[in-house]
């Protein structure tokens, strides 16, 4: 290994303007970015846990975007599926850094406990290592 990487992923207060949510049964779930432009998803079309991605944007009292806003995952990561999530300039500073297989990637997110009886004030980090 020669690279340690953080990365900062999914909602925060620049994209999306809220933390993503930590569920009551404790599952989290990193809300995709904001995009601008036309993308394969609308936050309408996700699905968690048996939750919508309209009840995952009112769960976090996401004001700044809405259920027909495009989005990309950024990363979504699941038993099934690892989707990395840098694209961009974001993607061309992984290459001049020959980042490469054995680095060390960790990614981070700002997640909250919400409950549908109001916020509490708990904020949470989450890390992973691939």
């Amino acid at each position: 290994m020669k690279n340690i990487i953080l990365s900062r992923k999914g909602f925060d207060s620049s994209a999306g303007g809220v933390a993503s949510p930590i569920f009551d049964n404790g599952n989290i779930f990193s809300i995709p970015i904001p995009q601008k432009s036309p993308s394969p998803h609308k936050y309408k079309d996700l699905f968690f846990n048996g939750i919508s991605g309209k009840d995952l944007l009112k769960e976090s009292s996401a004001k700044s975007v809405t259920s027909e806003s495009y989005c990309h995952f950024d990363p979504l990561l699941t038993e099934e599926i690892g989707i990395f999530g840098q694209a961009n300039s974001s993607q061309t500073e992984l290459k001049k850094q020959d980042v490469n297989t054995g680095d060390l990637f960790l990614f981070f997110g700002w997640f909250k406990q919400f409950s549908r009886k109001g916020k509490t004030s708990t904020s949470y980090i989450w890390m992973v290592a691939n």
